[in-house]
């Protein structure tokens, strides 16, 4: 399954799995895991989202798939200098993960499910809040707008802090994809470098 994403063009892939699997799947997964990774692996988000993106490694970087993440400040995971650069983001129904070349990126999956449209006049700008305002699914935007935001702090790895209205989402991309029968957005930052978004199956990931 493949999904185009809103804008885009270069050298970047998008990797997109759900976590509708058999227990057996499950825990073979876990017991693949590396010693190092297992003590931070807390969930079944985290254990698919360290084999997705050794699995995407293993396409276009394989002689780098096994090496040790690091993680820097701020809690971004990384490959060592000159690998490429990756990131991953997991909801209760999916884990998607984005890999670069060239450049920092940034990847965040939200379910659209219902939230108090205040959140806006707390964290948004004047210019998002009129979006939502003016949105035919206020609270789609309202998820849509946050995702956007997550993805391009988690580029910076900086996490959202306290500064969120001021986190500019002009250069992200996103898309509603639906993962086990729930919709969410995906959201890509930067978005100069979105190609199609590739469906992997959990049998695929070991």
């Amino acid at each position: 399954m493949e999904y185009n994403v809103e804008k885009g063009g270069g050298r970047m892939r998008v990797f997109l799995t759900d976590l509708n699997i058999s227990q057996e799947d499950a825990e073979r997964l876990v017991a693949a895991l590396p010693l190092s990774q297992a003590t931070r692996a807390k969930s079944l988000g985290a254990t698919v989202g360290f084999h997705l993106v050794r699995y995407a490694l293993r396409q276009t970087a394989p002689e780098v798939a096994k090496l040790p993440w690091q993680i820097r400040r701020g809690g971004k995971p990384c490959l060592p200098a000159g690998a490429p650069y990756f990131n991953l983001s997991h909801s209760n129904h999916g884990v998607a993960v984005v890999l670069s070349d060239r450049e920092e990126v940034g990847i965040d999956l939200e379910e659209i499910r219902p939230h108090a449209l205040r959140l806006a006049e707390r964290f948004y700008s004047e210019s998002e809040q009129a979006a939502v305002s003016a949105a035919k699914d206020p609270q789609s935007e309202l998820i849509r707008i946050w995702s956007a935001k997550e993805a391009e702090a988690k580029r910076l790895g900086t996490g959202l802090g306290n500064r969120i209205a001021e986190i500019p989402i002009d250069g992200v991309a996103a898309i509603c994809v639906e993962l086990d029968g729930k919709p969410h957005w995906l959201s890509v930052s930067p978005a100069t470098a979105m190609p199609h978004i590739e469906w992997i199956t959990a049998d695929l990931l070991l």
